[in-house]
């Protein structure tokens, strides 16, 4: 990570308000290594910066399960989790990103680090990469590859804040990448694009074994 990576105050936004409803259950608490996919997730931000987790179709089950986590984080002097409620949480993804913007202002960041947290691929070498490339393009937008175009993880500088908080939809910030193309910086993986645990096919074609 480049010393100038430094300068910048990330907010991490946990996009964790869903039903689940193609899962039939709460799928971010489903197993994944020792933890569960919403570890996963909360692992690959809250370490590094201040984390805000947007919940909305089960908050009290999300906050409970994160305990242990938050517990954690607060012995080794980290910044603790902040959970944020989205009551539109029915509306898609971009009113839970414009609740965790608006929460961000907390920690006046200057940069926005989004993840959805169903992604078990990601891990914390993807936040250093991305956070490289945007040390180097602090005015851009880094966002991930898709066949069908960019999408998140993605990092947002706050000059995009009033985008984030008035966007609306179930396609989440992906309109506003489409709008931007030119502030746009895709992040290339070296493997196929992001893979999301939606149904219970996902999660055992992930696992190699099947939802028990």
């Amino acid at each position: 990570m480049p010393d100038g990576d430094n300068s910048f105050k990330y907010a991490g936004i946990i996009l964790a308000a869903g039903a689940s409803r193609r899962m039939g259950v709460p799928k971010l608490l489903l197993p994944l290594g020792s933890g569960s996919l919403l570890i996963n997730a909360v692992g690959v931000l809250a370490e590094l910066m201040p984390t805000f987790v947007v919940t909305g179709a089960n908050p009290i089950e999300t906050e409970n399960h994160l305990q242990n986590f938050q517990d954690r984080l607060t012995e080794e002097g980290f910044a603790p989790l902040r959970f944020v409620y989205n009551p539109g949480w029915k509306t898609g993804m971009a009113g839970s990103i414009a609740v965790g913007v608006k929460a961000a202002a907390a920690v006046n960041a200057s940069a926005y680090f989004i993840i959805v947290a169903d992604q078990p691929g990601l891990s914390a070498e993807h936040t250093f990469e991305y956070r490289d490339v945007f040390g180097r393009n602090p005015t851009k937008i880094i966002a991930t590859h898709y066949p069908e175009g960019p999408g998140v993880p993605a990092i947002f500088p706050a000059r995009f804040r009033e985008q984030l908080l008035t966007n609306r939809g179930q396609a989440g910030a992906k309109r506003i990448l489409r709008e931007f193309p030119e502030e746009v910086i895709v992040v290339r993986e070296n493997h196929p694009p992001f893979f999301d645990i939606d149904t219970p096919e996902d999660y055992e074609q992930f696992m190699g074994r099947p939802l028990e």
